[in-house]
């Protein structure tokens, strides 16, 4: 009868220590939150993952900073696939974005294509050949740096500044009949020490939108483009010119930031007066030129230029040299006198509503 009773209190005892790590157990995964509950095993599967499927090149080691603080409470149903869960307070890495490509110096692109995040040094650069139609490249905020300018000295003129000899275009984009229809969009790139950030030569369609170009001679340059965008750019630390159109029609150049040239009084007077500048135009038309904010270079005078227009349209943009002091008597933040573009012909193109402040 004592062996029996004692039998008894050992099942008890079990089974209580049974239920009460069940309900702890719990409480560590969900921070205390109820759910419905299913066996152990199941459970742990699904919330810490004993099998991972990478998501991440070969190629591409995982930058440091791609990094979260898992807190407690917060791991139950919060791990993305791919990853492994850490204990509570600890870092864990987050998966680069899946299926994105590593830049590779002087590679061509034929297809859409997202970057993988990450600086990377290209002194060839990226030529782009579309092939298929709707294309986008969206570098993720993925870095593209070329080699810093060198010193080029001729008839002991420096004109190093104007010409990057080891590294000519960040991106060149071009087209070989691609089939299809829709537009050509270069995204989300950072790009740093190139003669040209992005260039692009007879297509159409073409969209330049949300790039950072830095410390190159020129950043945007486009010839025989029909129609197209470049919006929301911010063009910095450029030696020569800020956007350039050549022969090109209807595209809305809107909301670029232009500014911080690196300019000398001995600069030569071919490239001081003649071919700098925020926003060149040449021999295009049906151009609209919008709500930008330009610093005018004063080593490169005249600034902007609209050579040979032809039914260019300038509107509320910012000019540094003009806009701060410029009469606004009814206070609408316009300036009360229109600004003329320079031209080699008339007529000259005019921005009639500049802005007296920045956009």
């Amino acid at each position: 009868m004592k062996t029996n009773l004692t039998i008894l209190v050992i099942v008890f005892i079990v089974l209580l220590v049974g239920i009460s790590t069940q309900f702890l157990e719990q409480d560590f995964i969900t921070g205390g939150q109820a759910i419905t509950t299913r066996p152990t095993s199941a459970r742990l599967a699904s919330t810490y993952p004993t099998t991972v499927t990478p998501t991440t090149p070969a190629s591409l080691s995982s930058p440091a900073s791609l990094s979260r603080t898992i807190t407690p409470g917060s791991i139950a149903g919060a791990i993305p696939p791919g990853t492994v869960a850490c204990p509570p307070g600890t870092t864990c890495p987050i998966t680069p974005t899946p299926g994105c490509v590593t830049p590779i110096d002087g590679m061509t692109l034929t297809d859409s294509t997202t970057f993988c995040p990450g600086n990377y040094n290209l002194p060839n650069g990226i030529r782009i050949d579309v092939k298929k139609l709707p294309f986008t490249l969206d570098c993720n905020g993925a870095t593209i740096e070329g080699y810093d300018v060198v010193p080029f000295i001729s008839n002991s003129v420096n004109y190093s500044v104007f010409f990057n000899h080891r590294s000519m275009e960040g991106l060149n984009i071009y087209t070989s009949k691609p089939t299809g229809t829709g537009e050509i969009t270069i995204k989300n790139c950072k790009i740093i020490g190139y003669h040209i950030g992005i260039l692009s030569n007879n297509v159409k369609d073409l969209v330049i939108k949300d790039n950072e170009i830095n410390k190159s001679s020129n950043a945007i340059v486009v010839s025989f483009i029909h129609k197209g965008k470049i919006i929301n750019n911010k063009i910095r630390n450029n030696y020569h010119k800020g956007i350039y159109a050549y022969s090109s029609d209807y595209l809305n150049i809107f909301e670029n930031q232009i500014s911080d040239f690196i300019y000398s009084s001995g600069f030569p007077y071919y490239y001081k007066f003649n071919h700098g500048a925020s926003i060149e135009l040449y021999e295009s038309e049906h151009i609209v030129v919008k709500r930008n904010n330009l610093e005018i270079n004063p080593y490169l005078l005249p600034d902007p230029k609209d050579y040979y227009a032809q039914n260019n349209q300038w509107d509320n943009n910012y000019y540094s040299d003009t806009s701060p002091n410029c009469k606004d008597v009814n206070n609408d933040d316009i300036c009360d006198k229109p600004r003329i573009i320079a031209t080699i012909l008339p007529p000259n193109s005019i921005d009639y509503t500049p802005s007296k402040v920045m956009i």
